[in-house]
């Protein structure tokens, strides 16, 4: 069977907020030949937003659980019943050159991850946190961005997942502000435990690093071609674009002018694109014309400081960011870009 053309099946999960970087990967898959079907766990989404993907997408209602971290429900497709190979990628991912190749290592049987610029993530603590069953044993830490892998090879790799990120649910993540504990990855950690122990080394198909560029790389990355989104980077062309970290690139507070960011708006308000997004539901910097590119280059600017960027040393970044703190002080809040940003979420954010 692995050796055919096997179904391929994409999962992402998301919410209200998230909605701009799920329209950009699908818009972006569908650019690099990927037809298949998607399908999106609604962890939030207005009325409106389900309406539109609708036609494209294949929305899965969740069951009512209570979780403070989205992510640990990165393996409902255990939920899903769908044949051949499940490719889970993050909807704050763009896909800038086709996933052939690692949907091929998937088919045959491979469980294909990047990974992570923490490789040597390792805690003992998992044997009982997750309740393992074999011992842990130390390898690289993979990012549960894009993880795919063919169910026919691994039919119990998703229901153990979930299982495992459902033991999170007393454990803090780095959403209740802890960073370097066994669970602050949250289904991250639960995926690699679960990868260290229960499944063989041998099946872990570890893809180059430089083909997954995270969002602090973005500020050296150069567009080659819009049109294909085409990229270079110092390691070569990248196949994925990941914007990690908490101020996501489609929000005020995360606006950089920038590659991903520039490809972000070419997948959201270009003609080519399938799935289309009427104006007046964008915030403004998101939107084609003049004032949307004027109100880009301020905010690109508010945000020279953000450390999700990677730009300023610590030290730096920190005199920075109390410098602008007092100089929001002197002239209050209020600006255009935030009264947007309130009637996009407020205004057009109802459930319909």
């Amino acid at each position: 069977m692995a050796a055919s053309s096997p179904i391929v099946t994409f999962f992402t999960t998301c919410d209200a907020t998230y909605f701009p970087g799920l329209v950009a990967l699908l818009n972006s898959l569908r650019l690099m030949g990927h037809s298949d079907e998607l399908v999106v766990a609604d962890c939030g989404l207005f009325g409106w937003q389900r309406d539109l993907l609708e036609r494209y997408c294949t929305i899965f209602d969740l069951p009512d659980l209570l979780v403070s971290n989205p992510t640990q429900l990165k393996a409902f497709p255990s939920l899903v019943d769908r044949p051949g190979v499940s490719v889970l990628i993050d909807c704050d991912i763009i896909v800038c050159r086709s996933l052939s190749e690692i949907i091929r290592q998937a088919g045959c049987g491979q469980i294909c991850a990047y990974p992570d610029p923490e490789q040597d993530r390792w805690f003992a603590e998992w044997t009982d946190i997750f309740g393992l069953h074999l011992p842990l044993r130390r390898q690289p830490y993979v990012c549960s961005g894009l993880v795919a892998f063919a169910r026919y090879s691994w039919p119990k790799l998703l229901g153990h997942w979930w299982e495992l990120c459902g033991r999170i649910g007393t454990e803090p993540t780095y959403k209740e502000g802890v960073s370097n504990t066994p669970t602050s990855q949250s289904d991250q950690d639960a995926l690699n435990a679960l990868l260290m122990s229960e499944c063989p080394a041998t099946a872990i198909a570890l893809q180059p690093p430089g083909e997954q560029i995270m969002r602090w790389e973005f500020r050296s990355l150069q567009i080659i071609d819009a049109g294909t989104l085409r990229c270079h980077s110092a390691l070569g062309e990248p196949r994925i674009l990941h914007a990690c970290l908490g101020r996501k690139p489609w929000l005020r507070h995360g606006v950089r002018r920038n590659a991903y960011f520039e490809l972000l708006r070419r997948l959201i308000s270009a003609p080519d694109i399938a799935l289309k997004v009427p104006k007046e539901r964008l915030p403004l910097w998101l939107r084609p014309g003049s004032a949307a590119e004027f109100t880009c280059s301020v905010l690109s600017v508010a945000n020279m400081f953000n450390p999700d960027d990677g730009i300023l040393p610590a030290p730096a970044l920190a005199a920075a960011r109390g410098f602008k703190r007092r100089m929001r002080a002197v002239r209050g809040e209020g600006s255009v870009s935030s009264r947007a940003m309130r009637s996009w979420v407020a205004g057009r954010g109802s459930r319909e």
